[in-house]
C-alpha cells in the first residue's frame, strides 16, 4: 500500500521562505500596531538574577546561538502589496547590552534595576525592524548579575519565553564546557506552523464550524459590558494589577463535577467566568511534540489537532 506523508511531514519538507503570511494571533497584533501606532502594551519583560561566575561574552554567543536557531527571533513585519507579511532575516546580530553597577551601593543598584525594568517595559518595538527583543545584563558584583529580557508579544508568548531562557542557559553551559550544541534539531519553524494553520482554517470542517458558530452567536452584544464601580474610560491606559485566587481541592472537585453534569470542561468554565468579570482571556499552550521546541506565538485555541 502506498504511504502518503502526514501533514507534519509535509511541513518539514517545505522550503524555508524568506517571506511568509502571518498567523491569526500575529495578524491581530499587527493590525493593532498599525491602528494605534507603536505601543508598549504588548511588551513582555522578565528579570532574572544569575549567581556564580558569568562570562558576558559567552552569554552573548549563547544568545546568538538561540537566535540563529529560531526564525521567529529573526522576523520583522511589513506590509507588501497591502498584505501584512513576515520577513524572516537570514541572520541578525543578537546584541547583549551591558551595564556595570559594581561601583554602586546595594540600595542604589536596586533603584537602578527598578528604573531599568520600567524603562524597558515602556519602550515600544517597531515591528518593521528586527529583532523584536532586547537583552540587558546588569553586573551587581563579580558573581551577581541580573538579565533583563524584553520582547514584543507578536514573536513571544509564555511558552516561548520559558523555552528561550532554558535554551539560552543550556547553550551557555555548553559553550563554557566545550561540550557542543546541546539542543535538538528543529523539525520545523514557526512559518511552517502558520502554513499548517492556514490549511486547517481553509478546511471544510473548519468552515462548517465557523458557519455553525456564526449562527449560534447571532444577536450577541457587540460590547462586553462588565460590572464596574466607575464609568469606562474613553481610552485604554493599561494600568492594572494582578489578583490571585486559590481554590481548595474540594472547590476544584465540585467545579469539575458541575462541569461534567453540564457537559463543559473546567477550562471552559473558568474561561466563561474570566470573560464575565474581567477583560482577560485565559490562553492554552500546545501539547504537540512537534512544537514543544518552537518559539513564536504558540498558545492556541483549544483543539485536538496539534500545535494550533
Amino acid at each position: 500500500m502506498e504511504r502518503h506523508p502526514s501533514p507534519i511531514e509535509t511541513l518539514m519538507t517545505l522550503p524555508g521562505a524568506r517571506r511568509a503570511p502571518l498567523s491569526a494571533a500575529q495578524a491581530r497584533l499587527e493590525f493593532i500596531d498599525r491602528r494605534d501606532g507603536a505601543t508598549a502594551a504588548y511588551t513582555t519583560i522578565g528579570a532574572f538574577r544569575l549567581g556564580g561566575a558569568l562570562d558576558p561574552a559567552i552569554l552573548e554567543r549563547a544568545l546568538q546561538a538561540v537566535v540563529d536557531r529560531h526564525e521567529s527571533l529573526r522576523t520583522r513585519f511589513v506590509v507588501v502589496d497591502g498584505e501584512p507579511t513576515q520577513v524572516i532575516e537570514t541572520a541578525i546580530h543578537a546584541q547583549l547590552d551591558r551595564r556595570d553597577l559594581r561601583g554602586m551601593a546595594a540600595a542604589e543598584q536596586e533603584v537602578f534595576l527598578d528604573c531599568a525594568i520600567r524603562q524597558e517595559r515602556q519602550r515600544p518595538f517597531i515591528l518593521s525592524s528586527a529583532p523584536l527583543f532586547r537583552a540587558l545584563l546588569l553586573a551587581f558584583a563579580e558573581h551577581t548579575h541580573v538579565l533583563i529580557l524584553t520582547w514584543h508579544h507578536i514573536v513571544c508568548d509564555a511558552w516561548s519565553y520559558n523555552l528561550f531562557l532554558n535554551e539560552l542557559l543550556d547553550s551557555y553551559g555548553a559553550l563554557v564546557h566545550g561540550t557542543g550544541d546541546p539542543l535538538p534539531a528543529l523539525s520545523l519553524q514557526y512559518a511552517n506552523v502558520v502554513e499548517r494553520e492556514r490549511q486547517w482554517m481553509d478546511s471544510t470542517g473548519t468552515l462548517t464550524a465557523v458557519a455553525y458558530w456564526k449562527q449560534q452567536l447571532q444577536g450577541i452584544p457587540e460590547r462586553l459590558e462588565l460590572p464596574v464601580d466607575r464609568p469606562r474610560a474613553p481610552g485604554s491606559t493599561f494600568d492594572g494589577d494582578v489578583a490571585r485566587v486559590s481554590l481548595s481541592r474540594e472547590e476544584t472537585d465540585a467545579l469539575k463535577r458541575w462541569g461534567r453534569e453540564h457537559g463543559v470542561t473546567l477550562y471552559v468554565m473558568l474561561l466563561r467566568l474570566t470573560a464575565r468579570y474581567s477583560d482577560a482571556t485565559p490562553g492554552r499552550t500546545t501539547s504537540s511534540s512537534e512544537c514543544r521546541w518552537l518559539t513564536g506565538r504558540i498558545a492556541r485555541r483549544n483543539t485536538s489537532s496539534g500545535c494550533w
